[in-house]
């Protein structure tokens, strides 16, 4: 669980720091973004550091780009949900600084970008999952707890993505649905596979 929590809190950052530099926009959802850090750092600190060997089922390329997916999914749901959160928040009324100043529909906009990306690596994670499990177990899916909570996650974002290219959601409503999603994928990533009993226990 360390090493899962640990790979989490830089994976996070990276792809956090690299939107904060590159996507200047993206700036207003940096005290959300630094306070989930920041609790992912605690957590890390409170876990067994112990080393456990993985099982030959995870001696596979397919794993790595299952994770690595994942990860860049978990990352772009934590910009979108960060910048949903400045969007509802009542503080940004008392900001002044210029570099804060952005239109609610350009947030909306920007929301909506990190949430397709994190789809789109979802949609990724969950094929190469797919591919990795017929390798290592000789079927593609079993609908154990994680995999089901990982579609139902994939569900969501897609009723998400589908229902604002439909109706005018307005920025309000996507952003609370987008930290939805994220409050479901963190829960799929850090709270499922540690208490269930399945391939994926505790190493996501």
């Amino acid at each position: 669980m360390h090493e899962v929590l640990i790979s989490s809190l830089f994976s996070l950052s990276f792809i956090y720091g690299l939107a904060y530099v590159f996507v200047p926009i993206t700036r207003v959802g940096a005290p959300f973004a630094a306070v989930t850090i920041l609790l992912l750092f605690i957590w890390a600190a409170e876990t067994d550091p112990g080393i456990r060997l993985l099982p030959p089922t995870y001696e596979t390329p397919w794993l790595w780009v299952h994770v690595i997916f994942g990860k860049l999914f978990l990352g772009c749901c934590l910009v979108a949900t960060s910048l949903g959160v400045w969007l509802i928040t009542p503080l940004k009324r008392f900001v002044r600084s210029a570099r804060y100043m952005w239109v609610p529909q350009q947030l909306e906009r920007q929301v909506w970008i990190w949430l397709s990306l994190a789809f789109l690596f979802h949609s990724v994670m969950l094929i190469a999952g797919a591919v990795w499990a017929q390798d290592a177990w000789g079927r593609y899916w079993d609908w154990d707890p994680l995999e089901t909570w990982a579609f139902i996650t994939w569900l969501c974002m897609a009723l998400t993505l589908h229902m604002r290219s439909v109706y005018p959601l307005g920025p309000r409503t996507l952003s609370l649905l987008a930290m939805g999603v994220f409050v479901l994928a963190f829960l799929t990533f850090f709270g499922v596979p540690f208490v269930s009993v399945n391939p994926h226990q505790g190493a996501v």
